[in-house]
């Protein structure tokens, strides 16, 4: 491992896949320019320059060509010169309903699993939980080669992509309040950061959620209730309070009306991962956007910003151009994809080369 590694020339080898450097994937985390020219995985791997850029958080030149701005590879920014802009949260709660069930959950999580699970679960209640190993890690902790040690979880990993045998699914799937509390007490303690003093950390969306069961039988069509996902954080703590090792969540609740304070849980879907940070949380500081910032791309009715993000990226990867030629292209034939790619057809041999991800 070398993490001072500024300039690396790997040029005319015999690399003929990113396979055969994914041994350096994360040992180099201050890596400012890569050269690959001459090797086979310049044909075989035409996504080349994108999984370099994703691999090397601060990586501004390949090949001698600037793949980042300067700015982007000074904070470390995965998603550089992507033209569209971050998004804050969407919450839409009703009469903080969920506010107050996500303040009391994580708190009771951390302190009294038992009484958490008797106050928001019942009978009918469903909790499972996955560890997802092939989660990208934190960039900037691309340093730390610490073992994860999944031997928490790994036996009761409910990871669909992993767990295909039917009986296996149906095990690790847990119904009632009793055998969720079990299944919590086999986890390792946990302390969660304040919601209040480092909201930073946390990212939750809420919205309605239709046609969840009537615990009273009275609503054939089921009420309404609320979908909520949580990304955040967590450190495992030991019997002290000491920190063990700090990790990444997803989870995923369905709430409806029901149990002692009015709130039942009737699914809880937990993902544990490999910590990753929150730099991916931070919504661009962009608005008002009317009139509409430059950067930003402006949209024909009907299409949004993120299958227009997806054309931009296609694009992309079909033309070798970078995202801010794939995305002007699209605006110079109003986000007509077919004709975009005609466009590009005629031009290309006119194109200079910083239109391109890599070295012609």
């Amino acid at each position: 491992t070398l993490p001072q590694l500024k300039n690396l020339d790997l040029s005319n080898n015999a690399f003929k896949d990113l396979a055969a450097l994914e041994a350096w994937r994360r040992k180099f985390p201050k890596l400012d320019h890569l050269i690959v020219s001459g090797n086979p995985l310049e044909q075989g791997e035409p996504d080349y320059a994108t999984k370099f850029m994703a691999w090397y958080p601060k990586l501004r030149l390949l090949n001698t060509v600037q793949v980042r701005s300067d700015q982007d590879a000074e904070s470390g920014r995965q998603v550089a010169d992507i033209p569209f802009p971050i998004k804050g949260p969407n919450f839409q709660d009703e009469g903080q309903i969920a506010e107050n069930f996500l303040r009391t959950f994580f708190a009771g999580y951390d302190t009294d699993r038992a009484t958490l699970a008797q106050h928001y679960y019942d009978e009918q209640s469903d909790f499972s939980f996955a560890v997802n190993t092939a989660a990208p890690r934190d960039p900037t902790r691309s340093h730390e080669t610490a073992p994860q040690e999944w031997d928490a979880y790994i036996k009761r990993s409910r990871n669909l992509k992993k767990i295909t045998q039917l009986p296996a699914r149906q095990s690790r799937l847990c119904r009632g309040a009793q055998a969720i509390h079990e299944s919590w007490s086999t986890l390792p303690a946990t302390r969660h950061p304040d919601l209040a003093t480092q909201p930073q950390k946390w990212l939750i969306e809420c919205q309605s959620q239709p046609g969840i069961p009537d615990p009273t039988g009275a609503s054939p069509v089921g009420v309404d209730g609320f979908l909520i996902t949580v990304h955040g954080e967590f450190d495992e703590i030991d019997v002290s309070g000491q920190v063990k090792k700090t990790r990444s969540f997803d989870r995923t609740f369905i709430l409806g009306p029901g149990g002692p304070t009015g709130v039942r849980v009737v699914n809880d879907m937990l993902t544990i991962r490999a910590y990753g940070g929150f730099a991916a949380f931070e919504p661009d500081h962009n608005e008002p956007q009317v009139p509409a910032e430059a950067g930003v791309p402006v949209l024909p009715p009907g299409l949004t910003p993120e299958i227009a993000e997806q054309m931009v990226l296609e694009l992309q990867k079909q033309t070798s151009m970078t995202v801010q030629y794939a995305k002007d292209c699209l605006e110079q034939v109003q986000w007509d994809f077919d004709r975009a790619m005609q466009a590009f057809a005629a031009v290309r041999a006119n194109l200079p080369a910083d239109a391109f991800v890599q070295a012609a």
